[in-house]
């Protein structure tokens, strides 16, 4: 078993590399990262270019870059406020983020279209981006407000 110290720094560093990949639009190589996996990602964007998504692990996570409500405090190289997750099961939260995923060079998700993969069902609109999952967990995601459930 290896250390405290250098598990901590481990994930630091992986979390590091995870976030510079978003940023550069190269997300899809995430899964090089997962040595004996083959998980399948699929990121996405909204026309209006606030609302990114990544299908990753079977999990949602979405980031709204431009909203009306305060971002809900940082700590431990986080905040809360602007990325949520849906998992392919349960509801639907809000997660801390160190990171953005804005300006990832993902396919649009035109308004009226929808996009399903595994459990999660997302459709695009001008009103926002709505998700949920078969066991009822849903998220609702526009400039204005968010509802999760």
């Amino acid at each position: 078993m290896l250390p405290p110290q250098v598990l901590n720094s481990m994930r630091k560093d992986r979390a590091f590399i995870h976030s510079f990949l978003f940023r550069l639009g190269l997300a899809p190589l995430l899964i090089l990262l997962e040595p004996g996996t083959a998980r399948a990602m699929d990121g996405f964007v909204l026309p209006s270019r606030n609302i990114y998504c990544v299908l990753y692990s079977g999990d949602l996570f979405c980031d709204v870059i431009q909203h009306r409500w305060a971002n809900w405090g940082c700590e431990d190289g986080g905040c809360r406020g602007t990325r949520f997750q849906l998992r392919q099961q349960g509801p639907a939260n809000a997660i801390r983020s160190s990171d953005s995923m804005a300006g990832s060079n993902w396919p649009v998700l035109a308004y009226g279209r929808s996009i399903r993969r595994g459990t999660i069902q997302c459709v695009s609109a001008t009103e926002g981006l709505t998700c949920k999952n078969d066991s009822g967990g849903r998220l609702h995601l526009n400039r204005l407000f968010y509802t999760l459930r």
